[in-house]
């Protein structure tokens, strides 16, 4: 259904006397007391709350009448205009008047049954407005409304939207698409509750402005005394923030995981890494940190790594790398950030940001922009200039919806084309941070007002489920990432009216996918699980990004276990003993030391598992004498793990049993706890950091080299794909070719002592893995016979040289691979690389790595 801009109305007081005029009730001229059944209010049946109130006097302003049922409700008729306004009249006995309810009633008469009057049985209530007086008073005043609840939403829409004080908006209200032809329900609380001391008058003024015959079919008004809260199936019906909440930060904690887990093995993120090399890094690096991830993070260290061997070369990629290290708060990052801002500079062409090839574009530019204000943020000399320019460009992309100061402005991505949400929020975000940045003193003068035009845009156009105009759902994350800017600049609760950010936060909940992520109908999944984790994290907001870290707990107190221990943190991981069982205080407290604990003499922490998967390790021993009761003594200890993994910790406690008889001695008992399994992430491990490094060690980096195959896969596993420096993608044989070989041949012969091989991980249909391989420098034979170790995880191979030689060829054959049988069999290489190692230098790897190689090394 398209959204029409609704007419203007009268104002209140005007209104009603015109409507006065078209008070039609059951046809033209008919009396109220014509229906016996609803001359007077008849009390509720016995344990039913509310009452159905008694009519005086029902208006439409479209011509509609309204035909009084027995049961108390009107069926709608006559005139069906496209948009209708209803005044309400109805006395009321009911003291204090607590709550109404409004129902929306089935009808065979009405099309698809109803409960509306549009063709496809729908109807938009956009907004509710009541007022009430005592009934022999003259004058209505305002009782609002409040907490409305329904039995039914459509979509996007919510039942608060019909209290929202937006009655000229057609595009919010209570909508029931998806359940029609059924009965439906809407409960409001009334703000204060309502006693006039007698009977008294209510006026219901109900709102029709989406257009298409939008109308109620058949309704029935009731109201009730009942204590608050009022709501449609109990006070929980409708979710309340907190709840909501807690489905925020779960979905915030598993996005963050699913990021972590598809982290590749440079430290990078893959989102056209081959065109921006450090931009998805960079937004997954900036996006961690909001999400309160500790900087001590591997993932976070390693993607660090990374972007320090591959200088940003784009827009998109400076952007986002100047936020992510601003995310830090780091003095000793900024001489990196105040280069970076100083290459984002060079790419601003007349005002807007190019890629920073080809023409200055909308996106490019918001990005640029959003780079440069992050370097001003620390401290970093941006400019005024670069601000002024860059608004005034956006300016220049504007389309109006609306003349004057306040109509509606949307933008474009570069030129004459359809407005859509996100290059509108784009534009509006550099309206607003130019503001900011140039304290309303540049040279036009303040672009608030031009801000504020773009947000009137969104407000008419407002969705959080549709990028509007662009066609598909591609940028739809991107855009509500630009949503969430928005209202956090402009420092606005509400857009069009809505929660946005409640409302926005419901939808990504609601569409996160069963691993953690997000993504559209063209994949794109880490870039939009940062987007999403953004939005949901309001990573504009200057109070986001204060978080302390994602503390992790672990343990409770069963008094039924013998010990129960507790854990909390990381790296170290803290733990203590917060409790004994029931019965071994019982046993073994001693006699006059009741209730002040057990004589402990020694507590041993232990641990085992881990990706060594170690069988047991103490970590600590605290002693004690025993010669008095422990008390509230919690035994703490802690321990940094150096490996990340999944470890079971557990504790062995000695104390002294009270004496069996007077004189004896007390007797040593041992008790062991029940193991506690806890999680690790921040323990970094050396190999993988090291991998993160590689790049910029890789000495075929930026080297024009010949590479030759004899065979691939196909156009995705393409030769030259294994010598690009990237880990996402590389070269992969044919399946049935016999001996996979990969050929490269330097045009400039570079002097190295290690050969670093990653084995390709094609996807999950190919689970073949490479056993045995023959690597031969410079044609010179005998070759490297290496074994190499099949592993669940993806691991490099590190040969090295008995000594550094100067390379000019390198041939790499796969001699055997173990093949799954229930699997394709192609096997291959992500990436081939050349390192020389200073002397004493380890490289970080560990001897084994080389799997055993034999033969030649030169």
């Amino acid at each position: 259904m398209a959204l029409e801009t609704p007419v203007a109305l009268l104002g209140s007081s005007l209104r009603r006397v015109a409507m006065g005029a078209l008070l039609v009730v059951a046809g033209p001229g008919a009396r109220l007391n014509a229906a016996p059944a609803l001359a007077r209010q008849a009390p509720p049946p016995a344990g039913d709350p509310w009452v159905v109130l008694k009519p005086v006097k029902l208006a439409s302003a479209g011509g509609a009448t309204f035909a009084p049922q027995p049961d108390g409700s009107f069926l709608v008729g006559g005139a069906n205009p496209d948009k209708d306004v209803w005044t309400l009249d109805f006395e009321t006995d009911v003291r204090p008047l607590t709550g109404l309810r409004l129902e929306a009633l089935a009808d065979d008469s009405l099309p698809q049954r109803g409960p509306g009057r549009a063709g496809n049985g729908n109807f938009v209530l956009n907004e509710l407005v009541v007022e009430a007086t005592a009934k022999l008073a003259v004058r209505f005043k305002p009782a609002p409304i409040c907490n409305a609840s329904a039995d039914f939403i459509e979509g996007h829409r919510r039942a608060t939207d019909v209290h929202d004080g937006e009655l000229l908006a057609g595009g919010n209200g209570w909508a029931v698409y998806g359940a029609t032809g059924a009965n439906r329900v809407l409960m409001a609380e009334v703000a204060r509750p309502l006693d006039f001391g007698g009977p008294a008058l209510l006026r219901l003024e109900l709102h029709f402005n989406w257009g298409s015959q939008h109308a109620i079919g058949r309704f029935r008004i009731a109201a009730t005394a009942q204590a608050k809260p009022v709501r449609v199936g109990g006070a929980a019906a409708e979710e309340s923030f907190g709840k909501l909440q807690e489905r925020i930060n779960a979905a915030i904690d598993r996005g963050v995981d699913w990021l972590v887990k598809n982290q590749a093995l440079d430290g990078s993120w893959n989102h056209e890494q081959w065109t921006y090399r450090n931009g998805c890094t960079s937004l997954a690096l900036y996006t961690l940190l909001k999400s309160g991830v500790n900087k001590r993070h591997p993932a976070v260290q390693r993607a660090l790594e990374y972007l320090r061997c591959n200088p940003a070369k784009e827009t998109y990629t400076l952007g986002c790398q100047l936020m992510a290290l601003g995310a830090f708060d780091d003095p000793t990052l900024l001489p990196w950030m105040k280069e970076l801002a100083d290459t984002l500079l060079s790419f601003q062409r007349g005002g807007g940001f190019n890629y920073p090839w080809g023409g200055a574009d909308l996106s490019n530019t918001q990005y640029g922009v959003l780079g440069l204000r992050a370097a001003a943020q620390h401290g970093i000399a941006i400019p005024p200039a670069a601000f002024e320019k860059a608004a005034q460009q956006a300016l220049q992309w504007g389309a109006e919806e609306g003349k004057g100061v306040y109509g509606a402005l949307g933008f474009t991505y570069s030129g004459p084309q359809k407005p859509t949400s996100s290059m509108t929020a784009a534009g509006t975000s550099i309206l607003a941070i130019a503001e900011e940045q140039l304290q309303g003193k540049g040279k036009a003068g303040a672009y608030l007002a031009g801000a504020k035009r773009g947000l009137q845009w969104l407000s008419d156009h407002y969705a959080v489920d549709d990028n509007v105009n662009e066609g598909h759902d591609r940028w739809d994350l991107y855009y509500l990432y630009g949503l969430e800017r928005v209202g956090s600049l402009l420092d606005v609760d509400k857009i069009g009216g809505r929660d946005w950010y409640r409302e926005g936060a419901k939808h990504l909940c609601d569409k996160q996918g069963d691993k953690g992520q997000w993504g559209s109908a063209y994949g794109d999944h880490p870039i939009n699980t940062c987007f999403a984790l953004l939005f949901l994290n309001r990573a504009t907001s200057v109070a986001s990004g204060k978080s302390a870290g994602r503390v992790r707990l672990y343990g409770g107190d069963d008094p039924a276990l013998p010990i129960n221990l507790r854990a909390s943190g990381d790296t170290p991981l803290t733990m203590w003993i917060s409790s004994f069982g029931e019965p071994e205080i019982a046993h073994y407290e001693w006699p006059g030391d009741e209730g002040r604990g057990l004589r402990v003499t020694r507590v041993e922490w232990l641990a085992r598992g881990g990706p060594l998967g170690e069988a047991g390790r103490s970590l600590a021993v605290i002693e004690k004498p025993g010669d008095q009761p422990a008390g509230r003594e919690r035994f703490g200890a802690q321990w940094s793990f150096a490996l990340p993994g999944t470890y079971t910790i557990a504790a062995t406690v000695t104390l002294l049993a009270p004496p069996a008889a007077e004189g004896a001695a007390p007797e040593a008992v041992t008790l062991t706890s029940p193991p506690l399994e806890v999680r690790i992430e921040e323990a970094i491990d050396p190999e993988l950091l090291q991998c993160a490094k590689d790049p910029g060690r890789n000495l075929l980096a930026g080297q024009k080299v010949a590479v030759n195959a004899s065979s691939t896969l196909n156009g995705d596993w393409a030769a030259g794909h294994a010598v690009d420096n990237l880990q996402c993608r590389g070269w992969a044989a044919e399946q049935n070719d016999p001996i996979p070989t990969l050929s490269i041949e330097l045009d400039k012969p570079v002097r190295a002592s290690t050969i670093v091989l990653t084995p390709a991980r094609i996807g999950e249909s190919y689970q073949s893995r490479i056993t045995k391989l023959a690597v031969t420098v410079n044609g010179k034979q005998p070759p490297l016979l290496v074994d190499v170790p099949v592993t669940p995880e993806q691991k490099k191979l590190r040969l090295r040289l008995t000594q550094a030689v100067v390379v000019r060829k390198l041939e790499v054959k796969v001699l055997a691979k173990q093949e799954s049988p229930n699997a394709d069999k192609a096997v291959g290489f992500s990436e081939v690389e050349l390192q020389l190692e200073k002397p004493g230098e380890k490289g970080g790897a560990k001897p084994e790595d080389a799997g055993g190689a034999k033969g030649g090394g030169r």
